[in-house]
């Protein structure tokens, strides 16, 4: 006598590399019965993952990346470590020798899987360096792995050795937000982005503390030029960078060299006007040198 059966179990895994995952089984059956066994023929199995053959692998190697020097901890599927705490140099003997250390322990682009945190830049050179050997790369942010070292770390410990091994499990359990990897285009408009942005706060910066030392040298000054930072007036910076200088000079010498800055543009009527406001200025006896300086540095910059 036969009866056809729907049966969901929890199947026995295959090899010690699947011990770890849970492998729910819905299958349809036959069941037999006799007076001497009752015995469980599978018709169909469309979820059980394939039985390795011997000697496969599944590892999975953890970066901690720094500066100067890298850490690198592997484990296989069993969680168990087949290394821990190798370090290699940010160089390409340093690449090399992390190569060899895989090697040593079968593992290859085919059975391997890579994680390293994005720290910084300082991760770039060792994605580069995998990428170009065909290894599987998740790159991950470190907000993750922190929230991961605090949920699996119960004495909070902290080192290099730690932080590549709990990577390493972190990519072998699977959930985690990778982060993003835009493209070379866009990853260079995107720093030189950030370098214009550097540059034209840096001209801010300088801009304002002309301004401020101006106003404790020559507060006058700003009312002759409307444009503090044209073309004429850091020439005049530079070259008479006090109102004791430009006071001894002539009207007609100073209107020369201002038509001579400026292309002719600014005459004599300019001239006569920075000259009365020199003569007018109340002078300061302290820190004229220092303050000298700054403004030639800070133009000249």
């Amino acid at each position: 006598m036969g009866h056809v059966l729907d049966i969901e179990r929890l199947t026995p895994l295959f090899d010690k590399q699947f011990a770890n995952k849970l492998d729910v089984v819905r299958c349809h059956a036959c069941l037999r019965i006799s007076h001497k066994a009752v015995t469980l023929t599978e018709k169909e199995d469309c979820t059980r993952p394939k039985k390795q053959e011997v000697g496969d692998k599944v590892l999975f190697l953890g970066i901690d990346i720094a500066k100067n020097t890298h850490v690198a901890s592997m484990i296989d599927d069993n969680n168990k470590p087949v290394f821990k705490a190798f370090s290699f140099a940010n160089t390409t003997d340093g690449g090399e020798s992390l190569l060899a250390k895989l090697e040593k322990h079968g593992a290859n682009s085919e059975n391997l899987t890579v994680g390293l945190e994005a720290t910084g830049h300082y991760w770039l050179s060792v994605y580069s360096f995998l990428k170009a050997q065909d290894f599987k790369l998740h790159v991950i942010n470190p907000i993750q792995t922190d929230g991961w070292r605090k949920g699996m770390e119960i004495r909070n410990r902290k080192t290099d050795a730690i932080a590549s091994l709990l990577i390493a499990e972190l990519v072998r359990y699977g959930d985690f937000i990778e982060a993003r990897l835009p493209d070379e285009a866009v990853l260079s408009l995107k720093n030189l982005t950030r370098f214009r942005t550097y540059l034209v706060d840096s001209i801010g910066d300088l801009k304002r503390k002309v301004i401020c030392v101006l106003d404790q040298v020559f507060p006058e000054y700003q009312s002759v030029f409307s444009d503090v930072f044209g073309v004429t007036s850091k020439e005049i910076l530079l070259q008479f960078s006090s109102p004791a200088e430009l006071e001894s000079l002539s009207v007609d010498t100073l209107a020369e060299l201002l038509a001579k800055f400026s292309r002719k543009q600014i005459g004599s009527d300019k001239a006569d006007k920075l000259s009365k406001a020199a003569k007018r200025h109340l002078k300061r006896r302290y820190r004229r040198r220092s303050r000298k300086t700054e403004v030639c540095t800070a133009v000249g910059s």
